[in-house]
């Protein structure tokens, strides 16, 4: 874990060097990033990337064993390719844009706000933006991210230093082309991109955000004009961080769950973003030596890129039961009458980081063998109460 994550002073790193935005804006920006970075499961999102990756786990590694000079030049090589990734000003063709990393962002961007019309733009690395955006690079901006980056690499680590540079690239050509947007729309609440965006714009840019997920508890600020959710977790949990108006769009549910009668079930594993291969296998082996029909399904953003066919690929609708790990899904299944087993160990994240076990909304995988319990633990009148919170 990165060490004085949000220790950081305005006044000596960001004023000293940076003029190209808003100094308060940015600083505001970047103890957001920190704050969320911070968390156990963005802790444990960055382990397991380094537990999949080889090739991150080799570039870790010998950034450690490097001098400063050669760290402070390393992570200014990384910063500049981010320029590939910020859109150019000839693509900002319309004024009500989606900024987007993943697939699942401008889903949700697009079904939530439906009847508005955006042009989507995806933050991945192009060589041609990479080529437009430095011509608006002069030398006096190299030399203030320079110092900057200098400052970064002196005190903190690799995580931290990447991170927070991405989004000053963000923020620097975004207040080159910030009179082209008039609306803006995310999915994404605490990432460099977004957070490199939102600081730059007009006052008067309109910023609207709606997950694409169900978000752990995390104490960060959501600095959006607007902020719109589909389920009432989110809404609950984010209501009173955010800078503006909160809107609950989604509908209330009340699951009622069919006794099931079979012995040989449905039984769905979900995968987090960071799955325990070993033990997601180990449980398959064990429900289909008991006969039943096991299916996994990945995460849409899971890391190590493992896609293995157990069974046949049937939709979570025609589960008789899921088993989850730490996933926003659980809540999803819930609301699908889909009753739902939590195990802790089918991935890295911290135990309960959604607080549904703590809550009395899920039930452990201890009873897979009792469904009869199972069903008449979800349709009690106590777990009916807790779900109203949800």
């Amino acid at each position: 874990m990165e060490k004085n994550l949000v220790n950081i002073d305005p006044e000596r790193e960001l004023k000293q060097v940076l003029h190209f935005s808003s100094e308060f804006n940015l600083y505001i920006a970047i103890k957001v990033l920190l704050k969320k970075d911070a968390t156990p499961m963005r802790q444990s999102i960055y382990n397991h990337l380094l537990r999949v990756s080889l090739k991150k786990r080799i570039l870790a590694g010998l950034y450690s064993l490097f001098p400063h000079s050669i760290q402070c030049l390393s992570i200014f090589a990384y910063t500049f390719l981010t320029c590939g990734k910020c859109p150019a000003a000839d693509e900002l063709d319309d004024k009500q844009f989606c900024f987007f990393e993943n697939p699942s962002e401008l889903k949700a961007v697009t079904e939530q706000f439906s009847s508005s019309h955006f042009q989507a733009i995806q933050v991945n690395f192009k060589v041609s933006r990479f080529l437009k955006n430095l011509q608006l690079v002069q030398l006096k901006d190299i030399i203030r991210i320079f110092k900057f980056i200098n400052l970064l690499t002196k005190r903190f680590g690799l995580l931290y230093c990447a991170r927070v540079t991405q989004l000053l690239i963000f923020s620097f050509f975004t207040n080159k082309n910030k009179d082209k947007v008039g609306v803006a729309y995310f999915s994404s609440d605490a990432s460099p991109f977004s957070l490199g965006i939102i600081s730059s714009l007009n006052y008067d840019t309109k910023t609207l955000y709606t997950p694409h997920g169900i978000l752990p508890r995390s104490e960060h600020l959501l600095l959006f004009k607007e902020s719109s959710f589909s389920t009432k977790y989110n809404f609950l949990n984010f209501q009173n961080q955010s800078l503006g108006m909160t809107h609950f769009l989604g509908e209330e549910f009340s699951p009622s769950f069919e006794k099931i009668e079979k012995k040989k079930l449905n039984i769905g594993i979900i995968c987090s973003l960071t799955p325990n291969k070993e033990e997601i296998l180990k449980l398959v082996k064990e429900l289909s030596e008991q006969g039943h029909l096991v299916h996994v399904r990945a995460h849409p953003n899971q890391m190590g890129n493992w896609v293995e066919v157990l069974s046949n690929n049937f939709e979570p609708a025609r589960y008789d039961l899921a088993i989850c790990g730490n996933t926003g899904h659980t809540i999803k299944l819930l609301n699908n009458a889909i009753p739902v087993l939590y195990s802790s160990k089918l991935d890295y994240a911290p135990y309960d980081i959604y607080s549904l076990i703590e809550k009395k909304v899920l039930i452990d995988i201890l009873h897979l063998n009792d469904v009869e319990f199972v069903l008449d633990f979800y349709n009690s009148h106590q777990w009916r109460e807790q779900w109203k919170n949800i």
